[in-house]
């Protein structure tokens, strides 16, 4: 059996594969593009010479944008679920707030640029604390790019005996 592929069948060959990966390069692109934001939180944290929180312990959240364009931080709060399943499903906060200036420095709305950190701090209070330990206390950021807030957990730091 001999199998001949003419210049034509060649060509008509090569044009298909050579479309079928321009597409799907172009769809990756697509779905890369944009703001990438990561959000890491630090608890039971003390500043030094920052005499609007001095003496206080706080929640600070650091928002970083991994991506290629800017966003907007437009509002940093809190969400309360009393439960597992309202937690998970995310229908509806026992209670929320938001932080009217979570940083005198970077206010929001706080243009993140590519590769920029902005962070924000809540006051570690004996109720967000009891929140964080009997229920599920989640910190959330408001960016401009998405009509859901990134969210994430508050895991609290358990201090050391010394």
């Amino acid at each position: 059996m001999q199998v001949t592929i003419d210049l034509t069948g060649f060509l008509a060959i090569w044009g298909a594969v050579m479309s079928t990966v321009a597409i799907v390069w172009d769809i990756y692109k697509w779905r890369t593009t944009g703001p990438n934001l990561q959000m890491r939180l630090m608890t039971g944290m003390e500043t030094y010479n920052i005499p609007e929180y001095e003496g206080m312990t706080l929640i600070v959240a650091v928002v970083t944008n991994r991506g290629d364009r800017p966003t907007t931080i437009n509002i940093l709060g809190l969400a309360y679920y009393n439960a597992w399943w309202k937690a998970i499903l995310r229908k509806k906060a026992s209670a929320s707030a938001f932080i009217a200036t979570p940083s005198t420095t970077q206010r929001v709305p706080f243009e993140l640029k590519s590769g920029i950190e902005w962070s924000g701090m809540i006051e570690q209070s004996k109720e967000l604390e009891t929140w964080a330990r009997e229920g599920y206390l989640y910190v959330t950021v408001y960016h401009s790019h998405d009509k859901k807030p990134m969210r994430q957990r508050v895991v609290l730091k358990e201090s050391k005996a010394r």
